[in-house]
């Protein structure tokens, strides 16, 4: 008996897995789904839409709802960042995530510490550029 509900259990189980990917895989749209406004508000991340995760794609287009609605500072930020984003090579986008969950990592105290140095170092060098038109190298850590 005992097998007989083990088996209902994992077949109840896989089929809530299977739906939750066909859901997922469903909602997510093509960048042709999408309406004029999202894709302007996306356009940075056009070339790569197709092979973004579903998840990523609808958390997208749920800032492209919400684009409209913020101030042109925000827009402008927001927009220098998708297309910062869209950029960078696999490899540093995941440097970038691991840097990410190190900090989130770090005690509130820490964080505060590494936005202040940071802050330093930003006013330090702006506008200090010692060779226009190269970019600088950046610490591959």
């Amino acid at each position: 008996m005992s097998s007989v509900l083990r088996a209902v259990a994992v077949w109840t189980y896989a089929t809530f897995l299977l739906t939750q990917i066909g859901t997922t895989e469903a909602s997510a749209p093509s960048w042709h789904n999408l309406s004029t406004a999202e894709q302007a508000a996306l356009a940075p991340l056009e070339s790569d839409w197709e092979s973004l995760p579903p998840y990523q794609r609808d958390r997208l287009v749920g800032l492209a709802h919400r684009f409209p609605g913020l101030t042109a500072e925000q827009q402008k930020r927001i927009s220098a960042r998708l297309l910062g984003w869209s950029r960078l090579t696999l490899e540093q986008r995941n440097l970038v995530r691991k840097r990410y969950q190190a900090f989130s990592r770090l005690r509130p105290e820490q964080r505060q510490a590494v936005r202040d140095d940071w802050s330093r170092k930003q006013a330090s060098v702006q506008g200090k550029h010692p060779m226009p038109g190269v970019s600088l190298p950046r610490n591959q850590q």
